[in-house]
C-alpha cells in the first residue's frame, strides 16, 4: 500500500514522539436510541488523558455515533478506568510474531 509522502513523518511516529495518556476510560454502549437503530453494542473509548496532579490534558474524546450504522449511541452505566502499567511490552512482537511490510510513499 502506498501512502502520501506529505504524511510520512506523522505515519512513522513512535511512542517517544507523542504525548502518552496515563488514564483511559471505556464505556459499554448500545446503538438503541432510534427505532431503526442497528442494535450494535460494545466497548467504546470514552477518553484518553494525560493527568498530572490536578491538571488533565484531554488527548482523545469519542464521538457519539455507532461504528456500524452511524446513529447515536446510548452509554450504559458500565464504565471502566484503565491506568498505565509499567510493563509496556506488547503481546505480539513485530518481526517475530508477524511480518511487517515497509511503507511505500508516493
Amino acid at each position: 500500500m502506498c501512502f502520501p509522502r506529505k504524511f510520512k513523518k506523522r505515519l512513522e511516529l513512535k511512542s517517544t514522539d507523542v504525548v502518552l495518556p496515563n488514564e483511559v476510560w471505556v464505556t459499554y454502549s448500545v446503538c438503541g436510541c432510534d427505532p431503526d437503530a442497528c442494535g450494535w453494542e460494545g466497548w467504546i473509548l470514552e477518553s484518553a488523558a494525560k493527568k498530572s496532579g490536578k491538571k488533565k490534558q484531554q488527548l482523545y474524546v469519542l464521538g457519539d455515533n455507532c461504528p456500524q450504522c452511524g446513529k447515536n449511541l446510548f452509554r450504559t452505566a458500565a464504565t471502566l478506568r484503565f491506568t498505565v502499567s509499567k510493563n509496556q511490552v506488547p503481546d505480539l512482537v513485530p518481526g517475530v510474531d508477524y511480518r511487517v511490510a515497509r511503507a511505500k510513499y508516493i
